[in-house]
């Protein structure tokens, strides 16, 4: 057909229909017996070839059911899919697509006769609420879930003289006089076993002080995880840097003032006294992404 009209005109006037068309005539179509105007252009164009007046095309209510129908039915095969052996008591339409009067009705005409109502979400946020439901559903019906990295956190070590010094790990006297040296790997979950999701994998850990009231306000522990399928010993090398396979994953904080002046006292060898923080590293995967926390006795 040829409607004399630029090939840049056509441009614009596309963009300008397809708007109008999403915004208006895709909501209120519901009667392919009807005709429905769609804005193309200013009010004086006019071309009667094809079909524009006053700027507005006139389209047949029979050739925009073909432009839902293809829609349509690929969305009721995709239900019939998932209905498929199910008792399913409502169907929810939400988002621009299921505003439209002649959609709910295909739904209503396919999925009620079979026992479930159709019904329709008018809040603007609905998709995205229906969107979190389905996520969070699925997500929580997980009987397992299996980690794709190991997760841990740095440790110190006690010092092994054939071990470490040709290692070139260099060893300090702790405050409970024992030898050690720093960059240990402590694993807590191991990559790629599965783990219940509402299971809570702790490890404990220690921390030594030379007060009974050290400054607790800010405690935090460095969440570590190693990409590797193997459960090494190391996570810094002897100059303590990170080793490659090893990433931060986070900082856990806490607040852990309500135990100053109630840590567990010792004796070293030397007579000098220190105290001891006992707390624990937990991580959970039950939720929608990784939660991690520190446990501690007061």
């Amino acid at each position: 057909m040829n409607a004399g009209v630029d090939l840049e005109d056509v441009e614009t006037y596309t963009k300008a229909g397809v708007k109008d068309f999403e915004t208006f005539t895709k909501r209120a179509f519901r009667d392919e017996t009807a005709e429905y105007p769609v804005l193309l252009a200013h009010s004086r164009f006019n071309n009667p070839v094809i079909r524009v007046r006053r700027g507005r095309m006139t389209i047949k209510g029979l050739t925009i059911q073909k432009f839902f129908d293809t829609c349509v039915d690929e969305i009721k095969k995709s239900v019939d899919q998932q209905l498929d052996n199910l008792n399913v008591p409502y169907i929810i339409l939400v988002g621009g697509f299921g505003d439209n009067e002649y959609v709910r009705n295909e739904f209503r005409k396919r999925y009620e006769p079979l026992g479930s109502k159709v019904t329709l979400s008018n809040d603007s946020s609905s998709k995205a609420v229906a969107d979190g439901a389905v996520i969070w559903g699925t997500l929580s019906s997980v009987i397992s879930r299996a980690p794709r990295y190991s997760f841990g956190t740095g440790k110190n070590t006690t010092y092994d003289p054939l071990i470490h010094d040709p290692q070139g790990r260099k060893p300090f006297v702790g405050l409970d006089g024992k030898y050690k040296v720093s960059g240990g790997w402590s694993e807590i979950v191991h990559k790629g076993v599965a783990i219940d999701p509402e299971a809570v994998c702790r490890h404990g850990y220690h921390g030594l002080y030379n007060t009974p009231t050290p400054e607790l306000s800010t405690f935090q522990v460095q969440l570590i995880a190693y990409t590797g399928d193997d459960q090494p010993e190391w996570v810094k090398d002897a100059r303590g840097r990170r080793l490659k396979a090893f990433r931060k994953v986070c900082t856990i904080s806490a607040n852990l003032n309500n135990l100053r002046g109630a840590l567990k006292a010792g004796v070293n060898p030397s007579g000098s006294k220190y105290w001891v923080l006992n707390y624990w590293v937990c991580i959970r995967f039950g939720g929608t992404e990784l939660e991690s926390y520190l446990e501690w006795k007061e």
